[in-house]
């Protein structure tokens, strides 16, 4: 969908096409795990991801697709993948950045059950965590080493409200070439933009503010356009 168009634009129609027969607002819930394709070949291109296309939706299927385009739009990113929670699209992004001995640096402000992930959890899989004042930027610098992935911070603290200095925790990150994680979850894009403060990765629980419903489980991860190359630079 065009930038043109504002906020409040993007968050009800960016990412989706409206059918062509029901001309229906609604985005369907397509509960299919499966979809046909024309041909043998359409198959064989659409599994070797050389062609666009849905073939098996523990990947993506259209309801899916249209959310994660949709964030990506509010937020300014070029990409995002959905999970089923917000903890599960940080154990995502942290088991596919890192290795079994690597190491995070992690604002000790975080929610808990993120601080009680980092430290149980991924502990157990061989991710060391390091938590450190967000505020104290030499202690944070200072914990970097060549086992360094990533520093993960919020945006604004749950449930404490605390702000940082994103744009010059995205300097010390670039300058060390890690990612700079930031958790969005409690302003959402509306309020605030993390990649435009030099974040590399943007993490939700969309259980939160964003479903706005309070009945859906649901994570994300959004994705910046640079990232391939910063992700070359990290391994």
């Amino acid at each position: 969908m065009s930038k043109q168009y504002q906020f409040e634009t993007l968050q009800i129609h960016a990412g989706q096409k409206p059918d062509p027969i029901t001309k229906a607002t609604g985005v369907p819930l397509y509960l299919s795990n499966a979809f046909t394709f024309d041909d043998a070949d359409q198959a064989k291109n659409i599994f070797a991801l050389e062609e666009s296309g849905y073939f098996y939706s523990r990947l993506s299927n259209p309801t899916v697709d249209v959310l994660q385009q949709r964030m990506a739009a509010l937020d300014g990113g070029v990409g995002a993948v959905a999970f089923a929670s917000g903890t599960a699209a940080i154990m995502g992004l942290i088991m596919t950045v890192c290795q079994s001995g690597d190491e995070i640096i992690a604002a000790n402000n975080l929610y808990g059950g993120t601080i009680g992930s980092l430290s149980g959890t991924m502990q157990g899989m061989g991710f060391i965590s390091h938590f450190v004042d967000p505020r104290d930027l030499d202690t944070m610098e200072a914990l970097i080493n060549d086992k360094t992935k990533m520093i993960f911070v919020e945006s604004v603290g749950n449930p404490n409200g605390d702000m940082l200095d994103f744009d010059a925790i995205s300097e010390i990150c670039h300058r060390h070439h890690l990612l700079f994680v930031v958790d969005n979850t409690t302003p959402t894009p509306y309020l605030f933009k993390p990649i435009e403060h030099g974040a590399d990765l943007v993490v939700y629980s969309t259980t939160k503010y964003i479903a706005g419903h309070g009945n859906v489980m649901g994570g994300l991860l959004l994705i910046v356009e640079i990232l391939i190359g910063i992700m070359k630079d990290i391994h």
